[in-house]
């Protein structure tokens, strides 16, 4: 590792790989050109201290971000979290970290509103480690491609259109956010005492495992008692070091371990025999044949008739909501459904969905065999994002409940271990 690579570890816990250090080179030629000096005097004004590292860092970090880009993530937080705080007369404090240019803030405070909850009642803070992206969510500007998965009519609610075709959001949004420039390893205490939610998207994935253990330490140390951890399910395996995963109206979320429920969740009773059990096993063969040729989720080739998957799917969301005591099942075989289809984001999260309700009702019936399933799933979804390290984890933990699971075999071609 180079000295530089060494710095930029210490200094914010980023792990440069082969696939990033391209990436790297080039900040350090552009901040270097920026500053007016060459590559190898910005590496020693860097490692001697003797400059602002600002600029190079805010090159390197990701801080890309859309509107309502974990919009499900925000919709059970309000409704399962949120509002019945509110109705027994507390203030609820959320955190989006890293909050890029505001995006994921300002769309909790507009979801907010939409479904009825006076802003006044909440108090929504967001951080980041770049002054540039801060200065920009504090502006409250966006361009069209900000916009690429919302609805029109959000736009036109709470966004004026500049003469320049730029987007300034409204003030009483705007006003709702309190933004901070931070670093997460300096603590969050200077931003508030707690947290009864923290959205965290998109960073443990940067970090090598010390400075993994190190940010959900500091989270673990600003989560309020009864607090909620909401974070993306290609980082959750990361999050079970400090937490413990509970269900969340369908999100991956965490919650401090050994926490109690105000009311216990009752465990789910023996599932009967249904149809649910033998599509699921049906369809996740299919798509594991396809993967072994392909070894690519993007690329696999669609097994199922669109069709008669969308009616399979429907099937089983309705199977969740009237048939409760089957929802492992339910849960199960929609994860390898949206696998089947290539959609990896919903194969994920509904496949973390289903190994949290597992975890919290430790229901016997539900099989080691299917149980490996759902980890296939996360596995191959971590190796086809480049994720190795997880998807590693994964199909260790496959190994361990059913060894002759067919998934191993796309790890293990040759032989296994």
């Amino acid at each position: 590792m180079s000295a530089i690579n060494r710095w930029l570890n210490k200094k914010i816990g980023f792990v440069v790989s082969a696939d990033t250090q391209d990436n790297i080179d080039q900040a350090l030629l552009e901040t270097a050109r920026n500053l007016r000096m060459t590559k190898e005097e910005l590496v020693q004004g860097l490692l001697s201290n003797s400059i602002d590292p600002t600029p190079f860092i805010e090159s390197v970090v990701t801080n890309e971000s859309f509107f309502f880009r974990y919009e499900a993530q925000m919709n059970s937080v309000i409704t399962t979290v949120i509002k019945p705080m509110i109705k027994e007369g507390r203030t609820p404090r959320i955190l989006s970290l890293p909050c890029a240019a505001g995006e994921e803030a300002f769309s909790f405070s507009m979801l907010l509103q939409t479904q009825g909850v006076n802003l006044d009642n909440v108090r929504i803070f967001a951080a980041d480690v770049s002054k540039h992206c801060i200065r920009k969510a504090q502006d409250g500007i966006y361009t069209e491609y900000d916009f690429r998965r919302t609805s029109t009519k959000f736009k036109q609610q709470f966004f004026s259109l500049t003469k320049d075709r730029r987007y300034i959001i409204c003030p009483k949004i705007r006003k709702s956010v309190e933004f901070h420039c931070h670093n997460i390893f300096l603590g969050l205490d200077k931003i508030s005492s707690y947290f009864d939610v923290i959205f965290f998207n998109n960073l443990l994935i940067y970090l090598d495992a010390p400075h993994v253990t190190r940010a959900l330490r500091v989270l673990e140390k600003q989560l309020s008692p009864n607090g909620w951890i909401i974070i993306d399910s290609t980082e959750a395996p990361r999050c079970r070091e400090v937490f413990s995963s509970a269900p969340l109206g369908g999100v991956t979320a965490f919650r401090h371990k050994g926490h109690i429920e105000s009311e216990p969740t009752k465990n789910i009773g023996p599932s009967s025999p249904s149809d649910v059990s033998a599509v699921s096993r049906k369809t996740f063969s299919d798509v594991l044949k396809q993967r072994k040729k392909t070894e690519n989720i993007k690329g696999a080739t669609l097994t199922t008739n669109l069709t008669l998957h969308n009616q399979k799917k429907d099937s089983f969301e309705k199977q969740l909501v009237e048939k409760p005591s089957d929802s492992l099942n339910s849960l199960h075989a929609l994860s390898c459904l949206y696998a089947d289809q290539g959609q990896d984001l919903q194969a994920m999260e509904t496949a973390e969905q289903a190994i949290s309700l597992h975890e919290s009702t430790k229901d016997v019936t539900f099989s080691s065999k299917k149980l490996a399933d759902l980890h296939s799933v996360l596995a191959l979804g971590f190796r086809a994002k480049g994720l190795d390290k997880p998807a590693q984890r994964e199909i260790d933990i496959v190994l361990k409940l059913y060894p002759e699971h067919p998934v191993i075999k796309i790890f293990y071609p040759e032989k296994r271990p």
